[in-house]
C-alpha cells in the first residue's frame, strides 16, 4: 500500500502474491486452499477519529468474541473469534496533521491457532506507516 506508506513483514511462504484481490483502498491474499487470508487497506482519517473511537465504530462486539483489545495514541489491535475463525486487526495512525491510517488484518482457522500465533506476531510487530509513495 504504497499510496498510504503501509508496509509489513508479509509471509510470502504463507500467501501466494498471485492470490490478490484488490478492494475499496486495499488487498487481500489467500492462502492456495483459501483457508486464510490476510489484507491491507488503508484511508484518510477526515473525522480525526482516535484509534479507541475508530474501534469502537467499526468493531461490532455483539457479532464476535473478542479476546485482545488494546488502543494507544498511534495505533489499535483487536483479536478474537467468529464462526470458527480468529482474526485479528490492527491499524496504525499517522501523526494527527498527516491523517492517513494504515491497517492490516488476517483471518485464519481457529484450530490452527498455534500454527498461526507467530505469523500473526511477525506481521502486527512489524506494521509501520512511512511517507507514502
Amino acid at each position: 500500500m504504497s499510496e498510504f506508506g503501509l508496509a509489513f513483514d508479509f509471509p510470502t511462504k504463507i500467501f501466494s502474491l498471485d492470490s490478490a484481490q484488490t478492494r475499496q483502498n486495499g488487498v487481500v491474499y489467500f492462502t492456495p486452499d483459501r483457508r486464510a487470508k490476510i489484507g491491507m487497506f488503508g484511508f484518510v482519517n477526515s473525522v480525526n477519529d482516535t484509534p479507541k473511537r475508530l474501534l469502537n465504530r467499526v468493531a461490532d462486539f455483539r457479532a464476535a468474541n473478542f479476546t485482545y483489545v488494546r488502543t494507544a495514541a498511534r495505533f489499535f489491535a483487536a483479536s478474537g473469534k467468529r464462526e470458527g475463525m480468529i482474526f485479528y486487526r490492527r491499524c496504525n495512525f499517522a501523526p494527527r496533521a498527516d491523517r492517513r491510517v494504515g491497517c492490516v488484518f488476517i483471518d485464519y482457522p481457529q484450530s490452527e491457532k498455534r500454527a498461526w500465533d507467530d505469523v500473526v506476531t511477525r506481521m502486527s510487530l512489524s506494521l509501520r506507516m512511512g511517507a507514502p509513495d
